[in-house]
């Protein structure tokens, strides 16, 4: 087991390292991290951002070879998934290295020792994220659709509850309009988690536990979306990153009560179906 968990640890290490090298030393820079963006410098607040975006993106795009890995275990009925907890503190020392050897020691501009070690933090912390999806889908299998889709319903509050930093940042957008997001986000969330007690009702199927829904809910939001934006919604010339504004409040106290919010719909929800069963 702890030698087919090195073995993963030693994967997921190439696939992110490779794609941070491509990103900070092969790759533009300029277009990848979108210096000049908005009047935007290399050090600017929204650009130093997307170095350690960086991190998250390149685990969630690790989801996809190990979402398929489990689906073909599953299917062959053997267990080819690794430990996530213990293969990702395997990979976190030369992903740290590694993370730091790019953005802070080769290539130009050279970060902050700080930024190196966000980027390496985002990367371990991802990578965990997705080897433990692809854990679950392997153990549940088709049944894991509905604690994803759990998740889900989370995705609006911890995307767009942080929107009430909004106005103190200098864009042209009204109090009333970012106070209806963020309360539209815990609404669209509640609304959601409640019609999954019809869906696991339906199909006869045991709720999942709060921890787990909000683990799905971050493999949403913070890996599958900033991978996807990076794959699909941006021009073929110009895969840049992400900035974290459009996941993460600036104001940290805001951020830990997002996520605090995020956590009561979960557990308020797992305490209503187990007071309906």
């Amino acid at each position: 087991m702890r030698s087919r968990d090195g073995v993963h640890a030693a994967f997921a290490t190439a696939w992110i390292l490779g794609l941070e090298g491509y990103w900070f030393l092969a790759a533009d820079r300029s277009r990848v991290f979108l210096y000049g963006h908005l009047g935007a410098g290399p050090f600017d607040p929204i650009t130093r951002s997307r170095y350690w975006m960086s991190g998250l993106v390149a685990a969630g795009l690790l989801l996809a070879p190990y979402l398929a890995l489990a689906l073909l275990a599953r299917r062959r009925r053997k267990d080819w998934l690794p430990v996530p907890l213990r293969t990702a503190a395997y990979a976190s020392l030369p992903i740290t290295a590694g993370a730091l050897l790019f953005a802070c020691a080769w290539g130009e501009p050279r970060l902050p020792l700080g930024l190196g070690m966000a980027l390496a933090c985002t990367s371990t912390v991802g990578a965990y994220l997705a080897l433990r999806t692809a854990r679950r889908l392997y153990e549940l299998g088709w049944a894991f659709i509905l604690p994803a889709l759990d998740g889900l319903a989370l995705v609006p509050t911890l995307a767009l509850f942080h929107a009430l930093e909004l106005p103190g940042q200098g864009l042209s957008i009204t109090n009333a309009a970012v106070w209806g997001a963020a309360l539209g986000s815990l609404f669209l969330s509640a609304v959601g988690l409640a019609g999954m007690m019809l869906l696991y009702r339906r199909y006869r199927q045991a709720p999942a536990a709060p921890a787990e829904v909000l683990a799905e809910a971050c493999t949403w939001t913070y890996l599958a979306l900033p991978a996807l934006h990076h794959l699909i919604e941006t021009p073929p010339g110009y895969k840049y990153i992400t900035t974290a504004d459009n996941l993460f409040a600036r104001n940290w106290l805001l951020q830990l009560a997002t996520w605090a919010l995020a956590a009561l719909l979960a557990w308020g929800a797992g305490l209503f179906r187990r007071r309906r069963e």
